[in-house]
């Protein structure tokens, strides 16, 4: 996250570089060897940036008592520090059709050097703004651009990727409220992110007290799944592949007191009420009582109706399967 060095090692510049105009200044070695120290450490500095570095450099000695008198101070930036250490990266969601191909182009061979090359895992939600309702349902397009990086057919070429869809279940939704006025002001203008609202967001999710966590890798997409799909027409193989994840993901499902009980007031009825008492829906609705107060928006019963869906959605998608 941070360093501070002394670097030494310039010569490989001093071999390699060239300036159009300064050829008679160049052919004094002792200068060339001087400007190749100086661009050696300013590229090293400009790495560092790119990388989401903080760079400074200075003069830590006086070059009286040595000419490798320059220390090379770096600092990762907050709003890169969580990505940079989690190995994030991101994915455009919007601009022309001719930027979004070339980017999805590019996350896509990625996707899959790391995965074949690299031998690691990608993580990825299946869709953007999964995590604010709590709904699970799969882009399509999302599996569309994982396929982009190989011209095999379908079946190989999803099977190289082995997809395996992760079903996570939380008590407590981390930053419900914030979700919840997220999707609120969305519905009424265009919703517009602070500088650094979503590294914060991932930071407050994880410090976010959550009750229970249930954590299920469900089995991988099968080759016979894959061959399934493979049998509808070209768009429709997609639909059908994300179909059986959401149904991997749902049938591992863990469903909580908080969920049974948003299910039960949102639909006005006691459908699950075997599975809680008065004591349970008391701490649930002053649950939401006080995060919904601490909310600066006015019409409270809009976000009492948001959260009670984001905690109701996964009771219905795991009924739907019955």
């Amino acid at each position: 996250r941070s360093m501070v060095c002394v670097p030494c090692c310039h010569k490989e510049m001093n071999l390699q570089y060239h300036l159009d105009g300064f050829e008679e200044i160049l052919k004094h070695g002792v200068l060339k060897a001087r400007i190749a120290d100086s661009l050696t450490d300013g590229m090293r500095a400009m790495y560092l940036e790119a990388m989401g570095y903080e760079t400074s450099l200075v003069e830590y000695i006086s070059p009286l008592d040595t000419p490798k008198n320059l220390m090379l101070k770096a600092f990762l930036r907050r709003d890169k520090d969580i990505g940079k250490l989690n190995r994030m990266f991101p994915i455009s969601r919007s601009g022309n059709l001719r930027d979004l191909y070339r980017d999805y182009m590019v996350v896509s061979s990625y996707i899959r050097h790391v995965i074949n090359e690299k031998k690691r895992s990608v993580w990825i939600a299946q869709r953007s703004g999964r995590t604010k309702d709590g709904n699970d349902k799969t882009e399509p397009a999302v599996l569309k651009m994982f396929a982009m990086s190989n011209d095999d057919n379908f079946v190989e070429n999803i099977s190289e990727l082995s997809i395996t869809p992760v079903s996570v279940s939380y008590e407590y939704e981390s930053c419900a409220f914030a979700k919840a006025a997220e999707i609120y002001v969305s519905s009424l203008t265009k919703y517009k992110k602070s500088k650094y609202e979503d590294y914060y967001s991932i930071f407050n999710g994880v410090k976010a007290q959550k009750g229970n966590v249930n954590f299920v890798i469900t089995p991988t997409i099968t080759k016979e799944e894959l061959e399934y799909c493979d049998s509808f027409e070209k768009t429709e193989k997609f639909v059908q592949l994300a179909k059986i994840i959401d149904k991997r993901i749902y049938d591992a499902y863990t469903l909580y007191k908080n969920n049974y009980i948003a299910y039960d007031i949102l639909y006005k009825g006691n459908k699950f009420a075997d599975q809680y008492d008065s004591n349970d829906k008391k701490i649930f609705l002053d649950y939401l009582a006080n995060g919904i107060n601490d909310l600066d928006i006015p019409n409270k019963s809009d976000i009492e109706r948001i959260l009670l869906d984001m905690y109701a959605n996964p009771v219905k998608n795991k009924f739907s399967l019955k």
